[in-house]
């Protein structure tokens, strides 16, 4: 798994795609953020698209999705829902404790997560839990 963190990865894509044509079997998750993060004035969903027409848009290359508190906008939902979506990344942060203390998605994030089923996404929970040990 490889983090995006901003517009600039020609490089980056060049040699995704050189070790892609060496190995027949290889595959590449792309983390990527669903939301734009912090300061950053370029969408996420620009910075795969460069990647992945700079590497041929190369099939085994597939997105991870790291899904924050924030709402996702309906055109940029739209855009993500036409990518290859492999997984949805979710960090212990974003869930809630509900009434019997169980952990719980807030509706914005459960909304974002339904949308993502009919493309059979995995799921990985990161960060530290309930224990205050690292989950993964």
């Amino acid at each position: 798994m490889i983090e995006l963190t901003g517009p600039q990865n020609a490089n980056l894509a060049r040699m995704l795609y050189s070790f892609m044509l060496k190995s027949a079997t290889a595959q590449v998750w792309i983390r990527v953020p669903i939301n734009k993060p912090g300061r950053s004035e370029t969408d996420p969903w620009e910075w795969w698209n460069t990647l992945r027409g700079t590497s041929n848009s190369e099939k085994r290359m597939n997105l991870a999705l790291v899904v924050d508190n924030e709402a996702v906008e309906e055109s940029r939902l739209e855009r993500w829902l036409g990518e290859p979506v492999k997984v949805l990344i979710l960090s212990t942060n974003v869930f809630l404790v509900n009434k019997k203390n169980y952990p719980v998605l807030p509706r914005t994030v459960q909304n974002t997560v339904k949308r993502f089923f009919p493309m059979r996404c995995q799921f990985i929970i990161e960060g530290r839990g309930g224990t205050g040990h690292d989950v993964r």
